[in-house]
């Protein structure tokens, strides 16, 4: 504590500072300027009113980066957790749960990891078929087994999804044809609506779980005061106080850059499950071309230029307190722990350790694989195996 004390103290001491020399910094560009120029245009300079701006505008982001590192160290930073070597997940759990609680959130690649785990207990069977196409000569067909009769509604949802045709976003036949079989090619343009079904259900039911509700609460203040340091860098700097009619392009500017903001941590936080590469360079020309067309052009002076990289620092290194600030629960840390111990022995585990252990249980290999794709350590595992005489009692 004594060093997070004096770090909070240095930082004050450095804002303040920053404070005063911006000052004296748009002083000296004033009276630069002022050398530069006639008579008549002298009641164009920056007037006191404006370095109070200034002032202002240097102020807020420095502020905001110091409030959201404190709500981090109260709300938002986690404890160790304790990583003991385990052979097995939690039996608790199935693999989408498992990579939810690990990841924090739904992964694309876990969504897999559960048609894998259902294939293993028998309500899926996957084979191989062509499918006639030069560019994609081979396929996989799923066949429904049996019907669901487990208790997990998670798992009904993604079976009952599997097997489904659904009609178009937009058509007006509402009916959803059951079927019992489906190549994964025919998926591709309709099973991302269950998935966005059981990500929504899954963040309802398991988010407060995972993390405190404090923590998530906290994280929404942070991103709040992230966009109204954006709003502070993009608009006060640049603002005439005598026209305010020519702060309309940096109003614009920030108001593009928040919404490329929004597109990109919701690509980066999975909620984004097609085209993410599209989204994401939607994001990034969101942030990057207003800089170009409303808010450089709106940089009048060399002062108000730094004053806006110090802004856009302080705004990154908020970005990066709120993607780390949800605090995970007892419950959650204890089986994060747990599952990294599991990932860390799959990841490091010699050829000897895996050969005993399918001597214990011969299914041992395809009782961990929907787990490690829900991981995203799959090719490794498979790997591992290639030498290693396996029993298959898998139909």
């Amino acid at each position: 504590m004594k060093k997070i004390f004096f770090l909070l103290i240095f930082i004050t001491i450095i804002t303040f500072g920053f404070h005063n020399n911006i000052y004296a910094l748009s002083g000296y560009y004033n009276n630069q300027e002022n050398t530069q120029v006639t008579i008549e245009d002298t009641e164009n300079n920056f007037d006191n009113q404006d370095n109070d701006a200034l002032g202002i505008a240097l102020a807020v982001p420095l502020i905001s980066l110091i409030i959201s590192f404190i709500l981090w160290l109260a709300f938002g930073r986690d404890d160790k957790p304790v990583e003991p070597v385990e052979l097995y997940p939690p039996k608790e759990l199935n693999s989408l749960e498992v990579s939810y609680i690990y990841e924090g959130k739904l992964k694309n690649y876990a969504v897999t990891s559960l048609l894998i785990y259902l294939a293993h207990k028998g309500y899926i069977k996957i084979t191989e078929v062509s499918t006639g196409l030069e560019y994609k000569p081979k396929t996989y067909k799923l066949t429904k087994q049996k019907e669901y009769d487990g208790t997990n509604e998670i798992e009904r949802i993604f079976m009952e999804g599997l097997f489904e045709i659904r009609p178009p976003h937009l058509s007006r036949n509402k009916e959803v044809k059951k079927i019992n079989e489906i190549t994964v090619l025919n998926l591709y343009n309709s099973f991302y609506l269950v998935t966005n079904d059981i990500r929504k259900k899954m963040d309802r039911e398991n988010r407060t779980k995972v993390f405190e509700q404090s923590s998530l609460i906290m994280q929404k203040l942070v991103l709040l005061i992230l966009f109204i340091n954006l709003f502070v860098i993009a608009l006060v700097p640049f603002m005439p106080f005598s026209n305010i009619e020519s702060t309309y392009p940096a109003i614009i500017g920030v108001f593009l850059q928040s919404v490329g903001v929004t597109v990109i941590d919701k690509t980066f936080t999975d909620k984004i499950f097609i085209n993410k590469t599209s989204y994401l360079i939607l994001g990034l020309m969101l942030l990057i071309v207003p800089l170009f067309i409303f808010i450089f052009p709106s940089l009048k002076t060399t002062a108000a230029t730094i004053i806006y990289i110090i802004g856009i620092i302080c705004a990154i290194g908020m970005y990066i307190l709120y993607r780390s600030m949800p605090k995970r629960t007892p419950y959650s840390l204890k089986l994060f722990g747990r599952i990294k111990g599991f990932k860390k022995f799959l990841e490091l585990a010699k050829k000897e350790e895996l050969e005993a252990e399918v001597e214990k249980n011969p299914n041992y290999f395809y009782d961990i694989l929907p787990y490690t794709y829900a991981l995203n350590i799959s090719n490794k595992w498979i790997k591992e195996f290639e030498y290693i005489n396996l029993t298959d009692t898998v139909d």
